[in-house]
């Protein structure tokens, strides 16, 4: 078992870096001309102002970790997703769960968007294609037939029939204190923070369940949640809670419906 949710935090604003990395692979081996780079920087999706909540009060939030089994069905949450012309759509990430090998096929999956398959057709790490990529590494993808317009930000590549997209599930929770950045005052029915699965924060009601009427920080909870848009998600899944940019607690999830 690894841990790399960290890694992403660290990692998150290398990503433009990589896409620039992955038009220079193409370059090198003679598929990249001026035009394909105009191309990429007229397609290229990266929010600039987007960031990470990398610490609660300077110090890093250990609690709101991810961790998989690397032997496990093939996950891969999509980071940024950007066109090279006459190569197709690439999405580019961390490998948070298993391998995946040229030829593979996967599912795109997620935010209330019907189910792609498609197929890996090129895996391109840093200034180099690969074969296959496994758990931790950060690759861009090509994906076969796939449209820039039908993958996006939020979504995961799963490999087949391995994981759902859902807005309702059971989570178990806990809130953090405010020494450590967390909240002040207790949480009630209806809270509604926005939820955190790897790249993506989602608005969601909370019920609190087994007949408790408030959740003080520092403590924990069974919670269920509706969210607003359907995420891909799975029983063990860590999320984290998070208000105004700031995390404020963490969870597992218990149950999917």
């Amino acid at each position: 078992m690894k841990n790399y949710n960290q890694k992403k935090f660290v990692f998150a604003h290398k990503m433009l870096m990589l896409t620039v990395s992955l038009l220079c692979v193409f370059v090198l081996i003679g598929c990249g001309t001026k035009e394909d780079s105009k191309k990429v920087n007229e397609n290229n999706n990266v929010d600039d102002n987007y960031s990470y909540d990398e610490t609660i009060n300077g110090k890093l939030d250990k609690n709101v970790n991810l961790t998989y089994d690397e032997n496990g069905a093939f996950l891969f949450p999509i980071e940024d997703v950007f066109t090279i012309t006459d190569r197709g759509t690439v999405v580019t990430g961390t490998v948070v769960r298993g391998k995946i090998n040229i030829g593979d096929t996967v599912q795109i999956i997620g935010l209330d968007q019907k189910i792609i398959t498609t197929t890996v057709i090129s895996i391109d790490k840093f200034r180099s294609e690969n074969d296959y990529a496994i758990m931790g590494d950060e690759v861009g993808l090509i994906l076969k037939d796939v449209e820039r317009n039908q993958v996006q930000r939020g979504q995961v590549l799963a490999q087949p029939n391995s994981i759902i997209s859902s807005k309702k599930f059971e989570a178990e929770i806990t809130l953090y204190t405010s020494d450590v950045g967390g909240r002040k005052t207790p949480i009630y029915n209806e809270y509604q923070p926005e939820f955190y699965f790897e790249t993506i924060g989602i608005k969601g009601k909370t019920t609190l369940l087994d007949g408790v009427d408030s959740v003080n920080p520092g403590e924990s909870a069974k919670v269920m949640i509706n969210l607003e848009t359907s995420v891909a998600m799975e029983k063990g899944m860590e999320i984290s809670i998070r208000e105004g940019g700031k995390t404020v607690g963490s969870g597992k999830i218990t149950r999917v419906y």
